[in-house]
């Protein structure tokens, strides 16, 4: 969790691309792509892309983009 926020409720209820990219350690490009491939569901503003705080909080409670699948 990046030192701005101490836990998930002080995050705001819809995160960018870049503070998502932030909490999961990855680059914005990665995002970008869960989210265009479907696997992060995001919502486009305009030309930007939102995630909502609790579908990210999911998402990394399934496991991120494996879905808790390993094998």
């Amino acid at each position: 969790m990046p030192e701005k926020y101490a836990n998930w409720s002080e995050l705001p209820l819809l995160l960018t691309v870049e503070e998502a990219a932030s909490l999961l350690r990855v680059h914005r490009n990665t995002v970008k792509n869960l989210l265009r491939k479907g696997k992060l569901a995001g919502t486009k503003v305009g030309r930007s892309w939102r995630i909502q705080r609790e579908v990210l909080m999911a998402f990394v409670a399934a496991g991120g983009a494996r879905g808790g699948d390993e094998s």
